[in-house]
């Protein structure tokens, strides 16, 4: 459903008081009813008071037989409900517990009995009541009274409560009434000012925005921009007519410079269509050129893996060359070492030789002595065998003896002589010993160097040949980024190619799109000439 701008307004301001109206009629309702409870309830209050006072008085003068007719005129009094003298835990001791009545009922009597004074409003089906109970306390001096003289507590103990019962629905509607004619007033009032909202509306906004609206459908229709509204009013519906104004001025001038460009346009057009044309013959013979650069960059290509191939194979050969150089060395030292444990244990073998020798002389030195001993020995037997003799017949056991020692030297200075014979022989055969290990010595020694010197040479052939490995992984690593920027540049003379592709493509949509400008201008220059522009504007 279409709506009015006068309608939209009139519903605002309809939303806007309805919300006024609810907001503080039910704010003066909530205050009234407020201030209504708070009057009625000091003013039970001071009747369970004075209805105490009553009471208390009836005690005094001994005719509190009279209470119910108390208690009667009380409910009397308009808006008490009900009117109860709830007797406490200390009166009932002494007094009894009384009439039915007076006894505690509910939570309420047993918070006032607790010593709370209770001013609460409550629902009883569905209606507004206000409770007051009011705790009457023992007092040597209440209002001039001592109530510990009849009654037997201590001071401040609680000795009953009156409890009194007022109906707050009449005082509630007598308040809903008068907001009701509250609300008919303001109600009045409204339609009134929505009366009187409605003409104003419709005189100064809605006539001259419908006078504005019919402008813009006729120069939209007639497609005449030469009109104008020329308002002279100071208000914003004036501004509206002045801006409308300048925005056919605008759009007039800018049909104006739209048309002055169309034929700069189609002039460009036709240089444009010139233009392409020269560029696809450049695309087309920058292909021809790619296409040649390409063909050459293939070959160097193909000469450039070769030759990191080759280089990889040399790197290998050297590689396993350092290899077996280092492991050629490897061994060179071990076979040195062993020439140089085996030098050692000869040396050692020399030593043991010379040491035997050395003993050998001693030997024949003591067998030197051992034969003068045995050739002293002999002597010595001869004269007492000479001895024995002269002895004649007493010294024959002696010569005996004699001989014996004689024999036995003789036997040893044999022995000696075999044994020096044997060590002479001996010593013959260690000197001989001696010189060949030492001769042998001589030989490993020298065949150590010459190994050592191997050794050397091997490794002095596996850092050259290192070396060359290095170089050969330089000259690989040199040639795989030869061979990358080989790729690299082929790449890019592809792109080239790829783009002088495109560009003779674009060159041909140029054209293309070039002509299909000109005959845009053509049909832009048809619809500019359907309008009807300001003269002055055309000057």
């Amino acid at each position: 459903m279409r709506m009015t701008l006068a309608s939209k307004i009139l519903l605002a301001l309809f939303l806007v008081f309805a919300l006024v109206l609810v907001t503080s009629l039910a704010y003066q309702s909530h205050q009234q009813k407020a201030l209504m409870t708070s009057i009625v309830s000091q003013q039970t209050l001071d009747k369970a008071s004075n209805y105490f006072d009553s009471l208390n008085m009836l005690m005094l003068t001994g005719t509190i037989s009279q209470r119910n007719t108390l208690r009667e005129k009380m409910l009397s009094h308009e808006g008490i409900e009900e009117a109860r003298v709830i007797r406490s835990d200390a009166i009932t001791r002494f007094f009894g517990p009384g009439n039915p009545e007076q006894s505690p009922q509910d939570a309420i009597d047993q918070r006032a009995l607790d010593g709370e004074t209770i001013v609460e409003t409550v629902d009883s089906n569905g209606e507004k009541g206000l409770v007051v109970a009011l705790p009457m306390k023992a007092s040597s001096d209440y209002r001039g009274t001592n109530c510990l003289q009849c009654h037997v507590a201590e001071e401040g103990t609680v000795l009953g409560v009156i409890r009194l019962e007022y109906d707050l629905e009449p005082l509630y509607g007598t308040i809903d009434k008068e907001m009701l004619i509250t609300a008919g007033i303001m109600g009045s009032i409204a339609v009134i000012g929505f009366l009187i909202s409605l003409t104003v509306i419709r005189r100064w906004v809605v006539s001259p925005l419908k006078r504005v609206s019919a402008f813009m459908k006729r120069t939209s229709h007639d497609k005449n921009l030469a009109e104008r509204l020329n308002d002279t009013r100071g208000d914003e519906i004036g501004e509206l007519c002045d801006s409308c104004d300048q925005l056919l001025d605008n759009f007039s001038a800018s049909l104006q410079q739209v048309q002055r460009t169309s034929e700069t346009l189609s002039a460009e057009a036709m240089n444009l269509i010139r233009v392409s044309s020269h560029t696809d013959q450049l695309a087309d013979s920058q292909r021809h050129e790619t296409n040649d650069m390409s063909s050459a960059i293939d070959n160097v290509q193909q000469h450039q893996h070769d030759i990191q191939n080759r280089t990889q194979e040399a790197a290998q050969l050297s590689e396993s060359a350092a290899t077996s150089a280092n492991q050629g060395s490897d061994l060179a030292n071990v076979a040195a070492n062993d020439i140089r444990k085996l030098v050692e244990d000869i040396s050692q073998v020399r030593s043991q030789i010379l040491d035997v020798n050395q003993q050998s002389q001693q030997v024949t030195t003591i067998l030197g002595v051992i034969r003068e001993i045995a050739e002293q020995t002999n002597l010595l037997a001869l004269n007492a065998a000479i001895e024995a003799a002269r002895a004649g017949e007493q010294g024959r056991g002696f010569a005996v003896v004699a001989e014996e020692v004689r024999n036995l030297a003789s036997r040893s200075h044999d022995a000696t002589g075999e044994i020096q014979t044997i060590i002479e022989n001996l010593c013959a055969g260690s000197e001989a010993s001696a010189q060949a290990v030492e001769a042998t010595s001589d030989s490993a020694n020298q065949r150590g160097e010459t190994v050592m010197a191997l050794s050397e040479a091997l490794g002095n052939i596996a850092e050259q040949v290192t070396t060359v490995n290095n170089n050969a992984d330089d000259i690989s690593q040199q040639s795989e980024h030869q061979a990358q920027m080989t790729d690299a540049l082929l790449s890019q003379v592809g792109r080239i190619q790829s783009h002088a592709n495109d560009t003779a493509s674009n060159a041909n949509e140029v054209k293309a799109i070039s002509a299909n400008l000109e005959q845009l201008v053509e049909q832009l220059e048809g619809l500019i000439g359907q309008f009807k522009l300001s003269d002055s504007l055309k000057s």
